[in-house]
């Protein structure tokens, strides 16, 4: 008769296998939010670490080793955690969490792992219609796409304005209509977001604007 027994934990080859509470012992994560200036997702030289940001790991003991840095030991060899960032704690309206505010990432057996999490700063969108149809304004939308891939919409007030936040760079900037009534393709154009606090931006038609 055969008998297998599962175990969990960390594993250190011997002449007998063992489990090792060392290499547990050593499994941890360090985590802290860094200004990506350069947006390729990684920390490069030169670029700082923000020491106000907030980060959580729920499942984890978390203390701070410095300002804005956090160190979770003790942590599942294999296990997912997920990691909370507080968008509150940014401080300026200019800066995005590219991945979002929640991730997940992977404890490494018997390794610290290095957690740069990157934090980026766009421009503040200030955009309003002109010349529109007699059309309720609540009704529309602006979508604004960026080497083919939709990147962001904003909502339009009453008043024809609409806000958002975009890296610098060239964008097809369109409005639509949310039921489709009415077509504003007339209104699209190509628009270059500048690397600045904020920028103006117009949507005045070409054409007419037509019921379909």
């Amino acid at each position: 008769i055969s008998h297998s027994q599962s175990i969990y934990g960390s594993m250190e080859l011997g002449r007998v296998p063992r489990l090792s509470r060392q290499s547990v012992a050593r499994t941890g994560a360090v985590l802290q939010a860094f200004l990506d200036v350069d947006r390729n997702g990684r920390r490069d030289a030169g670029e700082a670490y923000l020491d106000h940001v907030d980060i959580q790991v729920p499942r984890a003991q978390l203390r701070e080793v410095r300002p804005g840095r956090m160190r979770a030991d003790l942590l599942v060899p294999h296990q997912h955690y997920e990691v909370t960032v507080d968008t509150e704690t940014l401080r300026s309206p200019r800066l995005v969490l590219p991945l979002g505010e929640q991730f997940s990432f992977v404890a490494d057996p018997g390794q610290t792992k290095r957690i740069d999490i990157p934090v980026e700063q766009h421009t503040i969108i200030d955009g309003v219609i002109e010349a529109m149809p007699r059309y309720s304004a609540t009704r529309l939308v602006v979508v604004f796409v960026r080497d083919g891939v939709e990147v962001a919409r904003a909502d339009v007030s009453q008043e024809r304005r609409f806000s958002a936040r975009l890296a610098p760079g060239a964008y097809a900037v369109m409005l639509e209509d949310r039921f489709g009534r009415m077509d504003f393709s007339g209104y699209s154009q190509q628009v270059e977001i500048l690397d600045r606090p904020e920028q103006a931006v117009q949507l005045t038609p070409l054409v007419s604007s037509d019921e379909r």
